[in-house]
């Protein structure tokens, strides 16, 4: 199992693939990445989701080491909107890499797969976002 690839392990949800196709219609929607492009965008693609979704797009392609978790990805996306922090709504799965750095800045955040304390909301699947934003 440690020589599989990630990729290999992901599947086509359907469900996941709906949801964020109906919230792209609604929302201007952003994807940020600590994974470099090429793996980020394979990904995608294995689960079904078109980049083409994503009016944003930002990736762990530099070596200034993890841009996500010191929050500076976060502070350079703001700075970029021109919409304020608390417009924005960030997903994620990591207390220390997601939730913690965009809640630090003002964003709205909703955990993924667990509970954490720290978000504005949690839910155990993905889809379970369908609720809280359409």
């Amino acid at each position: 199992m440690d020589r599989a690839d990630f990729i290999d392990l992901l599947n086509y949800d359907s469900a996941n693939v709906l949801l964020l196709e109906n919230i792209s219609r609604r929302y201007k929607t952003f994807l940020i990445t600590g994974s470099p492009r090429h793996i980020s965008i394979s990904r995608l693609e294995k689960i079904g989701i078109s980049p083409n979704l994503f009016d944003y797009m930002d990736f762990g392609d530099n070596s200034q080491g993890n841009i996500k978790l010191d929050g500076s990805i976060y502070r350079i996306f703001l700075s970029s909107s021109p919409y304020p922090p608390e417009n924005h709504v960030y997903i994620g799965d990591s207390r220390k890499s997601d939730i913690l750095p965009a809640k630090s800045l003002g964003m709205m955040t909703i955990a993924v797969g667990g509970e954490i304390e720290e978000a504005d909301a949690n839910v155990e699947r993905l889809t379970d976002i369908e609720e809280l934003l359409l």
